[in-house]
């Protein structure tokens, strides 16, 4: 289980944690965001489009700042 960390990626994601169908998997998906883990960011969000403008704003900020 994944734990809240203070970064943009999780809490963007814990705030909207509705759109990823709850806070484990928000979580994960900030997890697999901080590690660059784009593949596994695919695979997390894939059962969620209403989430995937979210997560591409949150992914090219955090990138700029990594």
């Amino acid at each position: 289980m994944s734990r809240l960390k203070d970064t943009l990626a999780h809490t963007q994601l814990a705030a909207n944690a509705e759109k990823l169908g709850g806070w484990d998997n928000a979580l994960v998906t900030a997890d697999a965001i901080e590690a660059a883990d784009h593949q596994k960011v695919r695979e997390l969000v894939q059962a969620y489009p209403d989430a995937v403008e979210l997560i591409e704003r949150i992914v090219e900020v955090s990138a700029k700042y990594r």
